[in-house]
């Protein structure tokens, strides 16, 4: 190596190779970016072989003005790929992409980049200057890009809990010899993807006439219908009609039980 230039000022090369390198070693050559105006700069290093053979580098750096004084900046750049979709945004703020793909921020500065997919898409890895699934995070040490990889979600969907959306009683109507006892069955339907049990709350609207328990509980496989047999009591003497009242869920069923002597 007979010599290492740069074609900008801005852009100072520190050469610490010596004229000759033997096989396989190596050195290096610090280049630092000390930016004398606002906003983008270039230049080329320029490296000299002892044949004469020219060996070029393009540099860049940003410059920019705060309180006066110009700081430099490097260009974060982020892309997406896959067949899926989401957006990946940046602290500090800078990146929406979304819309906005690219920005540039102080030398040193530490920028978490965080994937956010759309419903049905997952983040399936980082490229570039991140690898995994976690949150990204890049010291801008120089110019940086990194690509999201958005795949779909292929995931089963949640099952529904348990939704008890039907409710029957039989006999809808019954008469009774007073003092006698009579069977019921409740019938509850859960049109929901996963079991549950039911708490049905019984009311007797006379229970001087037919006692019945207070309340039932059934187990209901997943869109299936569970039936549960109650048995009720009348009172001697006593004659009339009584309403027997299932709810649960919001939903209502009634037998009319009419009481003879």
């Amino acid at each position: 190596i007979t010599s290492v230039t740069s074609s900008n000022p801005d852009f100072m090369v520190t050469n610490n190779c010596p004229p000759t390198l033997g096989t396989n070693a190596n050195c290096s050559v610090v280049i630092s970016f000390t930016p004398g105006k606002s906003g983008p700069d270039n230049g080329v290093v320029t490296v000299t072989d002892d044949k004469g053979n020219k060996y070029e580098l393009p540099v860049t750096g940003n410059g920019v003005m705060t309180s006066g004084e110009l700081i430099l900046q490097h260009t974060l750049s982020v892309s997406r790929t896959g067949s899926g979709s989401g957006k990946v945004t940046s602290a500090p703020v800078g990146i929406d992409c979304g819309s906005s793909c690219s920005d540039s921020f102080p030398v040193g500065t530490e920028v978490t980049l965080t994937a956010t997919p759309d419903p049905g898409s997952k983040l399936g890895g980082w490229s570039g200057a991140c690898t995994g699934t976690a949150a990204c995070v890049v010291t801008m040490s120089e110019a940086r890009s990194v690509t999201a990889d958005f795949a779909p979600d292929t995931q089963p969907p949640m099952p529904t809990p348990a939704s008890f959306s039907r409710l029957a009683m039989a006999p809808k109507k019954k008469k009774l010899k007073s003092g006698k006892k009579l069977k019921l069955s409740v019938k509850v339907t859960n049109t929901g993807e996963t079991a549950g049990t039911a708490t049905v709350v019984l009311k007797s609207s006379s229970r001087k006439k037919l006692k019945v328990p207070k309340k039932v509980k059934l187990t209901v496989p997943a869109g299936k219908t569970a039936k549960r047999t109650i048995k009720v009591k009348s009172k001697k003497g006593q004659k009339g009609k009584v309403t027997v009242t299932a709810k649960v869920s919001g939903k209502k069923a009634k037998s009319v039980i009419t009481l003879k002597k």
